[in-house]
């Protein structure tokens, strides 16, 4: 399932990214002699066909796909048409602002579904609780009391500006800063460590239970006690908790143990009795319902697209300072990249569309990051070399795009023996096909 969800996601990011590409070079006549979703590796593929002067097909292998534009020196390193005068329908007879569009068409199209995706979630969960709303009414958590959290203490923004979701928070505190809160009628500034957002925990949690959302047929235990689907949990032992860490403590202090469980079910209380095996689990699955005492603020339609524009961005903020601080040597890579297993594991074993689509949403901005770094065989490199034309007025020599093409084959990915402009899992690649998507897509989620 976690594949299936990589390889749909990637799927969908593939074929617009391409097409972004494809539809400019159309624009401005070059030709495009192959558009493949997925890579034909070995020239083996499921299907294509021919449209005019483009074979268009889907490659066996199902991680990534590529256009191959005629008369552009890629990484297939196809130099044959250098023997030849330059013809009209060529990548390279074309004007240096055209060839610019032609690269940066894959990355804006990927911005573009970036801020779709995140504009069309905030509009079908258009629900939130802002930190107006919240006010001192919460539970500090063992983190927040770290970063030196007082109860009654107010949560108005971070470094000096005022933010209402605590997304916006977390994301202007990913990499340290100032948690600022109203204390005593005074504006009092938190330091909060560079590694936040490695952080599992918010600095609060809001009154709520945990319900249960599904039960296991392999753990029986919480079957055989009566559970159900959209039971409530209050407490247990009578004892209420006040979040998932206080819960699982609660079940740890059960362990080997029958243990009572208050339950609301349909606006009735009920007690059940389970036993806790030595392993804490029962064989529940469980989301978190906040209190309704809160109140909920309503996303209109032009707030959804301020916040999906803002969602999709804040992605790219993430992770161009992720890379400053690699760079920097402030934070370690391990930390802020994942590769192909470590994406697809994100997506989880369920198939949930909203999660789908966060992560689909905020692979899209990384990608279009990524592509958009100025390297040798990345979308950023082709545009490098365009804008350097545009400046001096003559085209960077064949010879140099040659070298500078081979020179990016030791930092691109290149896991794809087929021909063409690549786009895949990882473009970047160290010890295996990396993206700075532990940062992005973990706040994202939260």
């Amino acid at each position: 399932m976690m594949a299936a969800q990589m390889i749909a996601a990637l799927t969908i990011l593939v074929t617009i990214h391409e097409f972004g590409h494809y539809i400019a070079a159309r624009m401005f006549g070059v030709r495009v002699d192959k558009f493949f979703v997925f890579f034909d590796a070995w020239g083996k593929k499921l299907f294509s066909f021919k449209k005019g002067e483009t074979e268009y097909g889907l490659g066996w292998l199902p991680l990534g796909g590529y256009v191959k534009i005629a008369g552009m020196i890629d990484e297939s390193m196809d130099k044959e048409f250098l023997n030849s005068e330059p013809q009209s329908w060529e990548f390279r007879s074309k004007p240096a602002w055209q060839k610019l569009i032609i690269m940066l068409g894959g990355i804006i199209l990927n911005i573009i579904l970036g801020i779709l995706i995140f504009t069309v979630l905030n509009l079908t969960d258009n629900e939130f609780i802002s930190l107006d709303d919240v006010g001192t009414d919460y539970k500090i958590s063992e983190y927040g009391e770290q970063v030196g959290l007082q109860q009654g203490d107010e949560i108005i923004g971070a470094n000096g500006k005022e933010y209402n979701r605590l997304k916006d928070l977390n994301y202007a505190l990913a990499f340290g800063g100032n948690l600022d809160v109203k204390r005593n009628g005074e504006i009092v500034q938190l330091p909060v460590p560079k590694d936040h957002f490695k952080a599992a925990n918010s600095f609060f949690y809001l009154d709520g239970n945990l319900r249960v959302t599904g039960l296991s047929k392999e753990i029986p235990n919480a079957k055989e006690a009566g559970f159900q689907k959209g039971d409530e949990i209050l407490a247990i032992n009578g004892q209420k908790y006040t979040s998932f860490t206080e819960f699982t403590n609660l079940m740890d202090d059960s362990k080997t143990d029958n243990a009572e469980f208050t339950i609301l079910r349909d606006g009735v209380t009920k007690t059940l009795t389970a036993y806790i095996p030595e392993n804490a689990q029962i064989g529940i699955g469980i989301d978190n319902v906040i209190n309704q005492k809160y109140k909920r603020s309503k996303i209109a339609f032009g707030q959804a697209i301020n916040y999906g524009v803002k969602d999709a961005f804040n992605i790219v903020f993430i992770n161009a300072k992720a890379f400053l601080k690699i760079g920097q040597g402030e934070i370690k890579a391990k930390d802020s990249l994942g590769g192909p297993i470590k994406i697809a594991t994100m997506f989880g074993a369920k198939w949930d569309w909203t999660k789908f689509w966060a992560i689909t949403g905020a692979l899209s901005m990384v990608l279009a990051f990524m592509n958009a770094l100025p390297v040798p065989a990345l979308d950023g490199g082709h545009a490098m070399f365009a804008i350097w034309e545009m400046i001096s007025g003559k085209p960077v020599n064949e010879k140099v795009l040659e070298v500078a093409q081979l020179f990016g084959f030791f930092l691109a990915w290149q896991g794809h023996p087929g021909k063409g402009r690549a786009f895949g899992v990882g473009e970047v690649k160290f010890k295996e096909p990396i993206l700075p998507s532990a940062s992005a897509v973990t706040f994202q989620l939260d």
